[in-house]
């Protein structure tokens, strides 16, 4: 069952939006739907898990920037995609 919303965004963020989805050929209201269940399913990597030398040649096991959650950094990261794709 679909159920209509109301959001209010940034003027900026909804123009990247409407060519991000216009560029692939879908509705807002779908990428949003895929995103919000992506989100709600996602569950970061432990770096125990990890393979240890993979680690280290990422340099994850430095220090990491916790003054920002792992949403902001996820939303920060598809903002500036969309840029670097679609804002030329």
């Amino acid at each position: 069952m679909k159920k209509e919303i109301k959001v209010t965004l940034d003027k900026d963020v909804l123009e990247l939006a409407e060519a991000y989805a216009q560029a692939e050929g879908q509705s807002i209201s779908d990428i949003v739907e895929r995103y919000l269940k992506a989100l709600c399913e996602y569950e970061p990597p432990r770096i125990e898990d990890l393979d240890p030398e993979l680690v280290a040649m990422a340099g994850m096991g430095g220090e990491i920037d916790e003054t920002k959650s792992d949403k902001e950094l996820i939303a920060e990261a598809i903002v500036e995609n969309v840029k670097e794709k679609h804002l030329k």
